[in-house]
This record gives C-alpha cells, sequence and structure tokens, in this order.
C-alpha cells in the first residue's frame, strides 16, 4: 500500500493546472462570467473562481455539470484534456535526469578480460 505522506494529489500535480486552464476557456468560450457560471451551477462566483484557479477539486460528476453549464458535454472536456495531456512536455525532473545521463562517461569493460 502507498504511503499517502509520499503521494501528490492530483490538485497539486503540474497536469491539474491544465483541467484549470481548459476549465476557464471553456467558460469564456461560452461568454459566460464567472458569476453567471456560478448561478448556472447553484454556485456563488467564488466557488467558480476556486475551481479556475485550482483551490478547489472536482470529482468526475462536477467536471461534467461545469461542462454541461457551459453548453459543452463530459465527453468533449475529456477529449479536449487528453488531447492537451498528450502534447504536455515532461517534468522537469525528467529532462534533468535524461541530461545528465547523456553527459555521463560511458563505462567500458576492461580490455584483455
Amino acid at each position: 500500500m502507498a504511503n499517502p505522506a509520499n503521494s501528490t494529489k492530483s490538485i497539486d500535480q503540474r497536469e491539474y493546472e491544465v483541467v484549470c486552464r481548459l476549465l476557464r476557456a471553456l467558460r469564456t468560450r461560452a461568454k459566460l462570467s464567472q458569476k453567471e457560471l456560478g448561478e448556472r451551477l447553484n454556485r456563488p462566483q467564488t466557488y467558480v473562481s476556486d475551481v479556475e484557479l485550482a483551490g478547489r477539486r472536482l470529482d468526475a460528476l462536477q467536471l461534467r455539470a461545469f461542462a454541461q453549464a457551459c453548453g459543452s458535454s463530459f465527453t468533449e472536456f475529456a477529449r479536449r484534456l487528453d488531447e492537451a495531456l498528450e502534447v504536455m512536455p515532461p517534468p522537469l525532473a525528467k529532462k534533468v535526469a535524461k541530461k545528465v545521463a547523456k553527459k555521463a562517461p560511458k563505462k567500458t569493460p576492461p580490455r584483455g578480460e
């Protein structure tokens, strides 16, 4: 079983920033203010703001409601999210590790053995 102290919540991951940007884009494409979207969701404007600023994590049903309130669908949102994550560059740590590995001298076996 994974140690909870070592796990990272999705809201703290870089990928969740993509979720928030897509949700904001969904709202702005629908030409809705945060207040208007909040009214459609029966929530205050601050709820929408918190969601868009990654201060509030949404479950799948809430994501579906958000998309539908913007005149879209959960399926369409999920497709756009998947496309955005596919082209997302790897985390900086992976890039650094690859560069270090490329610069490390290659080990050669001793001659004559």
